[in-house]
Formats: structure tokens, C-alpha cells, sequence
């Protein structure tokens, strides 16, 4: 340097380089004005604050501390946007967080994308990929009126797939078919089944039973709303004394009455095709 000792006395001091260029200028405020980058040698770091002693993380150049709160202030021009971008030696900007103060929109980038923001409505919006959340949590209503039963307002599950229906409470049916599909929400669960039998024990007098069902069933009340679909010959006309369906663990017990059941013997065909659709509360 060209001078090594700065008097605070002087209005304005410079220090300059070898080259008679002004390298860096201490005003009469003592603020430090560089006339070029600061660069700092590996390992070292710039510490913005008193020094406490508290550890920082080693990989951090650039330290930030204060007795009370301590913040990152941007600021941009007006109506421009400001944030901090975060890349790496082959790409500047691979993801970071900017402000839009025209939109006063706040937008999140990973990998070299659009990911997320949140509007000047305070909106939320997923501009790609799916909102995951860990096992046992879940969308929280807490903020909506409740009834007085209200036990849980998290709704927690979503799921949609296939199961394999079959005729329960009989001997092992030989079956042509056998498709099922269902969707849960929460513990809400809708399924609709097809089974195509081409032999069964129709001297058996149990009750005719269909489980499989993907999930078990909330027996409390032993309810469930069931409809048939196409019927083709597998019941042979006692559908029309099907008058109620008792939910049972795994499933459904087709029933004449309130206690009566519809049983394999009751007149049903060995074969045929049996459609139908339950919405149940899962257990």
C-alpha cells in the first residue's frame, strides 16, 4: 500500500495501490468505500457485527450477528424484484428465493425452475411437482366452525387403487373375474367391484358376504351405503329381496331383512356376474 496509517482528522483519505489508482476511501464518517471486489482467501470469512465467540458454521464467509435480532436487508429499485439466488461454478442460478415488489409476489426456484409462490392474496400455488406431507400429518381445518362432535379436523390421507373382491363365508368359488377399485379420503372410502364366478357351492346356507375390501370397516354401527350394478344371473331374481347390507370387518353381508341374510342356497345361480359400488367409513 501507499500509506499505512489513516488519520481520522482528514475529510477524505484515500489508500491506493501501486498503480496510483485509489484502491479503497475512508470519508470523514468513517465509511469505507472499495474501488473493487473484496476477496477473501479460502477458509476465511467476514464477520457483520460484534464478535461474541459463538461458533459459526465453518463454511460460512460471511457471518451475521447481533445481541438482539438480526436480519438481511434487500432492497431493490422500485417495482423491481430483489432475493438471493444460489447456484454453483457451472450455473450461476440453479434455485433461490425473489421478491417481486411489482406483483408483490414471493416465488421459490429449485433447479433451475418455477416451483412455488405466494401471491399478493397470500395464495399459495404449486407451479410443479406434488405437495407431500409426512405420515400422520396432513390439510389442518382448526381455523373452520366445528360441530359438537368434532373429534379431528386433519385430513390426512389420499389414496386410490385396486383390490380383489371375493365371496366370503363359502367354499373357494372358481372365478373368472374378480376387479376392484377404490378411492380414500380421508377415512372415507368409495369402491366399486365386478365378480365373474363360474362355479359356486350354491348348497352352501351361509350368508353371501363379498370382502376384500381394501380397508377394514368401521363396524360401530354396522352401516354402509352399498348398490348392486349389473346382475347377470348370479342372483336369479332374489336380488329383489335384498333389503338391507350389514357392514361386516372386510366388507358387506347381503341381507333379506334386518337379520336375515341372502344365502348361497337361497336360490342364487353357480355362476355369473355381480356388480356393485360401497361407500364406508374406515376403521
Amino acid at each position: 500500500m501507499a500509506i499505512t496509517k489513516v488519520s481520522r482528522g482528514l475529510l477524505s483519505t484515500g489508500i491506493v495501490d501501486n498503480s496510483n489508482a485509489t484502491a479503497i476511501t475512508i470519508d470523514s464518517s468513517e465509511d469505507v468505500t472499495l474501488a473493487n471486489n473484496l476477496l477473501l482467501a479460502d477458509g476465511k470469512h467476514i464477520l457483520l457485527g460484534p464478535d461474541s465467540g459463538d461458533a459459526f458454521n465453518t463454511e460460512s464467509p460471511i457471518r451475521i450477528q447481533d445481541s438482539t435480532n438480526a436480519y438481511i436487508n434487500i432492497k431493490a429499485g422500485t417495482g423491481h424484484s430483489g432475493g438471493l439466488l444460489i447456484g454453483d461454478t457451472d450455473d450461476d442460478f440453479m434455485g433461490g428465493l425473489l421478491y417481486n415488489n411489482n406483483t408483490n409476489a414471493l416465488t421459490l426456484y429449485s433447479n433451475n425452475g418455477t416451483r412455488a409462490t405466494i401471491d399478493s392474496s397470500g395464495n399459495f400455488q404449486i407451479s410443479d411437482g406434488n405437495l407431500i406431507v409426512a405420515n400422520g400429518h396432513g390439510i389442518d381445518f382448526s381455523a373452520t366452525s366445528d360441530a359438537g362432535g368434532m373429534s379431528s379436523e386433519l385430513l390426512d390421507d389420499y389414496e386410490e387403487g385396486t383390490f380383489t373382491p371375493v365371496y366370503d363365508n363359502v367354499a373357494q368359488p372358481t372365478y373368472q373375474t374378480q376387479s376392484g377399485k377404490y378411492i380414500k379420503i380421508g377415512k372415507i372410502v368409495h369402491v366399486t367391484g365386478t365378480i365373474i364366478c363360474t362355479g359356486l357351492d350354491t348348497s352352501d346356507g351361509s350368508a353371501i358376504i363379498i370382502t376384500g375390501f381394501p380397508f377394514n370397516v368401521d363396524i360401530t354401527n354396522e352401516a354402509m351405503n352399498f348398490n348392486l350394478g349389473r346382475i347377470t344371473s348370479q342372483l336369479n331374481g332374489e336380488e329383489v329381496d335384498l333389503r338391507n347390507v350389514r357392514a361386516v370387518s372386510t366388507g358387506a353381508m347381503l341381507l333379506r331383512s334386518s337379520n336375515s341374510s341372502l344365502a348361497y342356497n337361497s336360490g342364487i345361480n353357480a355362476d355369473g356376474t355381480l356388480q356393485f359400488a360401497a361407500t364406508y367409513h374406515s376403521a
